[in-house]
């Protein structure tokens, strides 16, 4: 309990001395642009390897084996496409947001729609991390859940509204070793104390439990987020320049593609080695930190998990806060962004209040954007130089992809991939006829930043 506070009281102090150094909007939101590769590569590993990246892709390894991998997998895929695509490119926009682009490509209508989506998606992945910050502060402290709920959200809100950007990046580099350690130190720890198991793991990519339907949903609904996301691009847009950019993107996928396997290892490892069922709603992290690991390193597990998790839920708070700010408002007030923060993140709160499984609330976040917002804004991108889009085309599809990937959260598990197919398939159909029946442009409609071309 006195580690949590310390931990506390720690992030807490960054974040009053990073708030005296925000003299304007571009502080809080993009810390100057001043982040090289390294900074850009260790912050995106560390926002987007929050609560599913830990307890979901653990439990989800426990119930169907290896192919758990593809949560994270597809996402490190779309990280190294990204970094040798288009990461280098958004580096050189004078831009602030990722609807900020979207105006640019597709006009003033569309980027309210998509902020739109954005505020509400990613609030809800906000809420996501806020769970499964509570069952580790419940774990420490001895609190019941609602409560470690509340005190885990505010403090993360806190932090966010003081800091910004620029303290959410700084101690990034940090959190990400702590969980990197942590998770490392584990898996060494549980095969080394149990052995391999007698048949070997099997790293069969799908199986029984776990099929191609179910890999095709992972890759679009969850992949295709880590090519093109809110929370992505805004630490694409703190970069120095493309190079950075570039490097900091591909650096993030290799490592995620590591981070990965060893999680996934860590729910093998309790598939092989449990001998009695879970209780329910019992996560299988939280039974390995209990029971099967000596109490430093359990500790020490614990404060790498609650690293990620709070520098996934940063990142997302403030690219959701910021989104409100500057694309739904229209304004650049720190103020009024800090105010915004500290209003989602309680909502944050409320919206998961009576929630338990993590990766059901991700999925209901990632399916809206991913299959709406996606399909249209990569399109807008590539032609960004030939063509300007369609505006009610564009419109269309964010919107059709949005609705029917919305409602894919609520039918049969076996239809969810079908959804999919459906919501990105209109989507990018609408986004095809959204160029043909585009206008020509002589050059780039999004302003460049000062040095590049």
């Amino acid at each position: 309990m006195i580690l949590l506070v310390c931990y506390a009281v720690l992030l807490i102090l960054l974040g009053w001395l990073d708030s005296r150094k925000v003299l304007d909007f571009g502080d809080y939101v993009l810390a100057g642009r001043s982040r090289g590769g390294l900074l850009v590569g260790a912050s995106l590993l560390a926002s987007v390897v929050g609560a599913s990246a830990t307890f979901g892709v653990v439990d989800m390894a426990y119930k169907v084996g290896f192919p758990a991998f593809w949560w994270l997998g597809s996402g490190a895929i779309g990280l190294v496409i990204l970094g040798v695509s288009i990461a280098g490119k958004l580096a050189t926009y004078e831009i602030y947001t990722l609807a900020d682009l979207v105006e640019k490509l597709n006009g003033l209508a569309a980027r309210w729609l998509v902020s739109v989506v954005v505020v509400v998606g990613w609030t809800c992945i906000v809420g996501a991390q806020y769970l499964a910050a509570a069952d580790i502060v419940s774990q420490i402290s001895g609190w019941d859940f609602h409560t470690s709920l509340v005190v885990a959200g505010l403090f993360v809100t806190i932090y966010c509204v003081l800091g910004g950007q620029a303290s959410v990046m700084k101690t990034d580099f940090l959190q990400v070793g702590l969980m990197i350690l942590g998770i490392g130190l584990t898996l060494y720890f549980l095969y080394s104390s149990s052995g391999m198991p007698e048949k070997g793991i099997d790293f069969t990519l799908w199986n029984d439990n776990f099929g191609y339907s179910s890999w095709a949903y992972f890759m679009i609904v969850v992949g295709s987020g880590f090519l093109v996301g809110p929370d992505v691009f805004g630490r694409l847009f703190t970069a120095k320049g493309p190079a950075q950019a570039r490097r900091g993107a591909l650096l993030s996928g290799v490592l995620l593609f590591l981070v990965s396997i060893c999680i996934v290892l860590i729910g093998l490892w309790a598939k092989n080695n449990f001998t009695a069922p879970l209780a329910e709603g019992e996560k299988v992290l939280v039974c390995i930190l209990s029971n099967y690991l000596p109490g430093w390193l359990g500790y020490l597990m614990m404060f790498g998990l609650l690293s990620a998790i709070v520098s996934s839920a940063d990142t997302c708070l403030i690219t959701a806060s910021t989104t409100f700010e500057h694309d739904i408002l229209g304004g650049t007030s720190v103020i009024r962004a800090r105010i915004l923060t500290l209003v989602l993140g309680v909502v944050a709160i409320i919206a998961v209040w009576d929630s338990t499984s993590i990766i059901q609330v991700l999925l209901f976040a990632y399916s809206i954007f991913n299959l709406g917002v996606i399909p249209p804004l990569l399109i807008s991108i590539i032609f960004s130089h030939k063509r300007k889009m369609n505006v009610p085309f564009t419109l269309s599809a964010i919107f059709v992809g949005a609705a029917i990937g919305a409602t894919s959260n609520y039918v049969a598990a076996a239809d969810k991939s079908t959804y999919a197919f459906v919501a990105i398939g209109l989507s990018l159909l609408l986004s095809i006829l959204a160029v043909i029946f585009g206008k020509k442009v002589g050059e780039s409609v999004v302003p460049l930043r000062d040095g590049h071309q």
